[in-house]
């Protein structure tokens, strides 16, 4: 199981420059931790998150970094039989629903959460006064 510490020990400072085609994942509780992993992994081109835990800013997770949270194994005839991923199996069921800033051109868009309320809605990091919303 991946936790929030995990990631801690993997990601780059938050204070450094974001990486190319980085995208913000705000995250509400630490058994959230493996949708970053599982976010990195549905595609080639996600190449790193910028992960908030209840509003700590956690810093650059970035793909090439991920690997080391797992362990190797061997490669020998037969060792797939017994291989595993750490990873629990419904995490593909994760839904994203992407948040935006309604300020033009806000650098911080995309935002993915899980959760939406209405009645608490995020804030931009950028804009503080904006309230995310729904990208239709």
């Amino acid at each position: 199981m991946v936790t929030m510490e995990h990631l801690r020990s993997v990601a780059d400072p938050p204070d450094g420059p974001p990486p190319e085609g980085c995208v913000t994942m705000v995250l509400r509780n630490d058994c959230e931790a493996e949708a970053v992993v599982v976010y990195l992994a549905g595609h080639r081109s996600r190449r790193a998150v910028h992960v908030m835990l209840c509003g700590e800013d956690v810093g650059y997770v970035r793909r090439d970094r991920v690997y080391e949270l797992f362990p190797e194994l061997s490669k020998r005839l037969g060792d797939a039989v017994r291989g595993s991923s750490p990873l629990d199996p419904a995490l593909s069921a994760y839904r994203w629903m992407e948040l935006r800033c309604p300020e033009p051109q806000c650098a911080e868009a995309p935002v993915l959460s899980m959760h939406f309320d209405e009645d608490h809605p995020l804030r931009c990091r950028r804009h503080p006064g904006q309230q995310l919303r729904l990208d239709p």
